[in-house]
Order: structure tokens, then C-alpha cells, then sequence
């Protein structure tokens, strides 16, 4: 008997003593893989520090192609990709440990660690089993459906003075009920395509620049009112990581000065995808700005930030803060907004391109297709958006 085998068997009767607890595997990594840290301990590390953890084995009773069979199974290409332990949660004791039964059976026989390639395997489970865990899944699907009915209406409840504000029976309005009702007091943002990003946090007024005040149902409102569309680089800012700024100064009135553009670089939170953009009449303080005079232009790194503005009604806007590495540039540095449409329209023909799977992408300095197609499209696009 190999060392792996007799790991395995010794493995396999620790879960047999632990079914109670439910199955177990011999692996996790990371808050993934399928060790049960009920019955080996040791995987508890593994799932708290991200280390990896393995025991040693030479077959997997929850491996698919032999928990379910397979008439062409190869048991050379490991478990990672076709774990059925999500399925066997399912199974009560009793049955995990028939199964586990069977699984030593068989490996003693040579079953699981033949060096053929291409085998058939007859079951470890019964149709009956089978029944049973379709039968558990839906049961556990009908109270998850339960409690989010619960839930909602629980929400409701707790929103009924915010939801009077937006009376049912027009489209906007049971739009921002219907959100109200997924999301009131959830703690979360949700990202609208009719108001754009709104935050539930029930504390997220504390971090919003003169609405420190409101109560929650005010913070809601406000933002519920807001134009989704103001602001949308500034915003992408806020969720991601900006990295650069550059404007132009327009204007100097005391200790503000008025930017006429902020050109915008950054990096989405992926790490890898970059994106840039423009904002046009940007106000900020004069600190950190007092030896430039209007006409200059401005590199810097500065905070996105939210903001009460309280002209034509409340609504929140974004703006900058804290400028640092403050420096001046030549005014050439700033694109153009023909410049900018023609990066955004690299943008749109990188994401919808059918070789987008295939290709390097580079942000349109270098593409697959062909360049008279590739010119004929960039011209087409340029005409769309140019008139609207």
C-alpha cells in the first residue's frame, strides 16, 4: 500500500467518526477549497490567513467523476475543477458516511488509482441521495426566499416616512421605492442607472460635507434628487483610485480659484485598468495653488469628496480637496476634447470587439484589426457622438 493511499484511508476514517459534522476534503487555500475545519482543525489557519493547507491523499470521495460516476473519467487531472462537495453538504450522516464506506472500498481495490486514462466508474451515490439533496437545495432556497420577503418587508416598514416622499405611480418614484425597499439600512452602495452610485450606510452622512446633520431618510432623499450624471469622472474617482489632476486656472476670486478644465487620470481598484477624463469649472481653495496667477496651468494630486450644494436646491456634487505635488505645466499638456473622445472611443471599440478575448490590449496603441476597418469605425462613432 502507497503512503498517499494509506494517508487517504486514514483521512477517510476521521470523516467517517465526523460525519455529524458534515463532509470534508483535504484541502483549503484562501477562504477557498473544500477542508472542514470541524473535523481537521489545522484548516482553520488556512482559512483565516490565506495559507495553504493539504493532506495528503491519492483520490477524493467528493471528486464528481466519482461521487456521480463517469463512463470516460480521468482521475489524473485533480479535483479543483470538478469538486461535488457543494452537492454533499447536503447529505445527512447517515449518508455521508454509506458513502465514505464505499469510497474505502473501492480505493482498496485499486478502483481510483488505476493508470489508465480513461475508465468508467460507477457511482458512489444513490438515486435516492440524489432526491434527497434536490430535495434539501430547494428547501433551503424556498427560506432564503422567505427571509428576503421578510426582510423587504421589514425595510418597508422602517422606510414608510421616506417612501411617502415618492408616491407610487410614475416610473421614477416606484424606481427609488423599489431600491428603498432592496437596500434601506443595508449598508451598502447601489449603483442606479437613473441616479447614479446612492449609499445606504446608515453613517455615511458623517463624510458628506454639509449634510453631516441630516438623518438617514434626509441622506436618502438628497441623494435620490441628485442628477446621477454631474460630476461622472469625479465619481469614478471616488471609487477608484485617482492618480493625477491637471487644469487649467480660469479664475481667482479671494481664497478660491475656478478651474475651466480638471483633466483626470487614474486606476480602476482592479489594479491593471487604467482611465482618464474631464471635469469643466471646478472650484477649489487657493491653498496650495497661491503662487499661480489666472491663465496657469496646474499638475497635482488631490481627495474626491462629497458635498452639499445647496444652489437650485440641495444636491450633492463631488469636487477636490488637498491638493499635493503641486507644480505648474505648459497648457499643451491638457487635452483637448476632441483628444478625449477619441481615448473614449478606443475605449468602446476595445470592450465590444469580438477579439477582445484574444488580443493585448494596450488602450488603442496597438489592435489586431484591420487599420482601414479600424478607421472607418473611429470615424463613425466620432460622427454619433459629436451629434448628440
Amino acid at each position: 500500500m502507497s503512503n498517499s493511499m494509506k494517508a487517504t484511508l486514514e483521512t477517510v476514517e476521521v470523516m467517517l467518526k465526523n460525519a455529524d459534522k458534515g463532509p470534508s476534503g483535504f484541502w483549503v487555500d484562501d477562504h477557498e477549497g473544500c477542508g472542514n475545519p470541524l473535523i481537521f482543525p489545522e484548516f482553520e489557519k488556512g482559512l483565516k490567513s490565506g495559507r495553504y493547507i493539504r493532506r495528503e491523499h491519492c483520490a477524493c470521495p467528493w471528486d464528481r467523476s466519482i461521487l456521480f460516476g463517469d463512463s470516460h473519467a480521468y482521475l489524473g487531472s485533480g479535483c479543483y475543477h470538478r469538486c461535488a462537495i457543494r452537492e454533499a453538504k447536503y447529505l445527512n450522516p447517515e449518508m455521508i458516511k454509506r458513502i465514505l464506506r464505499s469510497f474505502t472500498k473501492n480505493l482498496k481495490s485499486g478502483k481510483y488509482t488505476t493508470t489508465k486514462s480513461d475508465i468508467t466508474i460507477e457511482p458512489l451515490i444513490r438515486q435516492e441521495e440524489i432526491r434527497y439533496i434536490e430535495k434539501q437545495k430547494k428547501a433551503e432556497s424556498d427560506k432564503a426566499k422567505r427571509d428576503a420577503e421578510r426582510e423587504h418587508a421589514e425595510r418597508l416598514k422602517k422606510a414608510s416616512k421616506l417612501l411617502a416622499k415618492f408616491p407610487a405611480g410614475n416610473d421614477k418614484n416606484d424606481s427609488i421605492r423599489s431600491f428603498i425597499g432592496m437596500y434601506y439600512g443595508s449598508n451598502t452602495w447601489a449603483n442606479t442607472s437613473k441616479f447614479g452610485m446612492v449609499d445606504f450606510h446608515t453613517d455615511g452622512m458623517k463624510e458628506l460635507v454639509g449634510g453631516e446633520k441630516y438623518s438617514y431618510d434626509e441622506y436618502l432623499e438628497v441623494q435620490f434628487k441628485s442628477s446621477p450624471s454631474k460630476r461622472y469622472d469625479f465619481i469614478n474617482c471616488f471609487f477608484n483610485i485617482p492618480s493625477n489632476f491637471k487644469g487649467y486656472i480660469e479664475r481667482i476670486s479671494g481664497d478660491k480659484i475656478l478651474f475651466k478644465r480638471i483633466f483626470v487620470e487614474g486606476l480602476f481598484n482592479d489594479g491593471m485598468s487604467f482611465f482618464d477624463g474631464k471635469e469643466d469649472h471646478v472650484w477649489m481653495s487657493r491653498k496650495g495653488f497661491e503662487d499661480f496667477k489666472v491663465g496657469d496651468c496646474a499638475e497635482f494630486g488631490a481627495e474626491v469628496y462629497r458635498y452639499v450644494k445647496k444652489s437650485n436646491g440641495k444636491s450633492i456634487d463631488y469636487s477636490l480637496r488637498n491638493p499635493e505635488g503641486v507644480k505648474k505645466i505648459e497648457s499643451y499638456q491638457l487635452p483637448t476634447d476632441k483628444e478625449l473622445m477619441e481615448q473614449q472611443i478606443d475605449m468602446i471599440i476595445c470592450e465590444t470587439c469580438f477579439l477582445r478575448e484574444t488580443c493585448i490590449r494596450s488602450g488603442g496603441t496597438w489592435c489586431m484589426r484591420d487599420k482601414k476597418e479600424l478607421k472607418t469605425l473611429k470615424k463613425s462613432i466620432m460622427e454619433e457622438m459629436s451629434s448628440k
